[in-house]
């Protein structure tokens, strides 16, 4: 009996492992049931052996006993048939007179064997107790056989849920735990694209500030040329005065001698005209391009935004979703069980398990706030207007030359 279920134990070792078991606590559970599973084991078959003893043992008492009682019945026979030989010897002795010595030998003998008789009946009843005890122990390691086989089948049926049990959990937790990855994947993905935009933006920060320079260059370009087409209209205009009055300034050069190269100066300034407008033309065109990737930049702040709340959202629920069923299987395991270790090992998983995902939802906010980060963009914007409006300013200052050119001509 006991090679059979040390057999079967050895099978069953290999198939209620603890490979579906994701938490310590559940394996501790398992190990600690097939611990006592072995030892009721090892108590049953030191019964078993018990009982083959006490059997065996049993057997040969039972077995000398009736050899003696067979040997004790031969003497008692043989004795009787003395005693009535004997006895018929006295009463044959009586009739004639007194018993001769022999005959006295002889009842003193039988007076013996009748002692042995009484104390053989001793003995028999002595055997008689001891094989009602050994009786009573056999049954009672019969009784606690079939408790401990009772109590085997529970622990092993207990096995077998339990393993279910676990592949499930370890199902749902493998399940989750690839969820968690996932959102983590996209957490560094975002702070990946978060990282190339602040590049970017830095990149049109600089742009923008060279853009500046620039034109607060072209201002004082401009500047410049207004003063010296100013210049040049109010010698235009004496030169018409003059000539007006029929004086010829450029036969008869005064004023300084500003009047003797007024041409040559006219075409510099106009090449000087026709660069600046090119110059604030180009620098239109940048500050189009950098509105339009300024936009653009927004529009993808705005979805990587978007993606970060519900990337929040949904860790958030996987969180929740982590903590349900933890609670769950800490409730099913302290049913189960009802010890204060399981108690303990299931609040040290919780803790652990929560303690992952806190983190990976603390990491969460940083990500929002590297994408948040950007914000500084409005600064850049109103730069970029500065910008557009120092080339609208241009442009009117254009307007005003083309206007005082166009009097000049009338």
């Amino acid at each position: 009996m006991s090679k059979m279920y040390r057999r079967r134990y050895e099978e069953s070792s290999d198939e209620y492992d603890t490979q579906g078991c994701d938490t310590l606590e559940e394996r501790g559970y398992i190990e600690r049931l097939k611990r006592e599973l072995f030892e009721e084991r090892k108590k049953y078959s030191e019964a078993q052996r018990e009982i083959k003893a006490l059997s065996s043992k049993y057997a040969r008492k039972e077995s000398d006993f009736e050899s003696e009682r067979e040997r004790i019945m031969q003497e008692s026979a043989s004795q009787i048939s003395t005693l009535e030989i004997l006895l018929a010897a006295e009463r044959g002795m009586k009739l004639k007179g007194s018993p001769s010595a022999t005959t006295k030998k002889s009842l003193n003998l039988l007076r013996e064997n009748h002692s042995d008789v009484a104390k053989w009946s001793q003995e028999k009843e002595h055997k008689r107790h001891l094989t009602d005890r050994i009786t009573r122990d056999v049954e009672k390691l019969e009784n606690y056989n079939r408790t401990l086989q009772e109590k085997n089948a529970t622990l092993q049926s207990e096995v077998n849920r339990l393993a279910v049990q676990t592949d499930k959990d370890g199902i749902s937790i493998r399940s989750l735990k690839d969820e968690v990855n996932t959102v983590l994947t996209l957490l560094q993905r975002s702070k990946g694209l978060n990282y190339k935009y602040e590049e970017t933006i830095r990149t049109i920060t600089d742009k923008n500030h060279e853009l500046e320079l620039e034109n607060k260059r072209l201002k004082e370009h401009h500047e410049n040329y207004e003063t010296a087409l100013r210049s040049l209209q109010q010698d235009r205009y004496h030169y018409l005065v003059s000539k007006q009055c029929g004086f010829d300034p450029l036969i008869h050069s005064t004023r300084d001698g500003r009047n003797k190269n007024m041409g040559d100066q006219s075409s510099v300034v106009e090449k000087e005209n026709q660069e600046c407008l090119s110059q604030e033309a180009s620098a239109k065109d940048d500050g189009k391009t950098l509105s339009k990737k300024i936009e653009s930049l927004e529009k993808a702040i705005e979805q990587l935004r978007h993606e970060n709340e519900s990337l929040k959202s949904k860790l958030e629920e996987a969180s929740k979703k982590i903590h349900s069923d933890d609670e769950s299987t800490d409730s099913t395991s302290s049913e189960d069980t009802g010890s204060e270790d399981s108690k303990k090992a299931n609040s040290r998983n919780t803790d652990h398990t929560t303690g992952d995902l806190t983190d990976a939802g603390s990491r969460a906010p940083e990500t929002e706030g590297s994408v948040h980060s950007p914000r500084p963009h409005d600064e850049d914007r109103g730069k970029l207007s500065s910008v557009g409006a120092s080339n609208q300013q241009g442009k009117n200052s254009q307007g005003s030359e083309t206007n005082n050119e166009q009097e000049n001509k009338t």
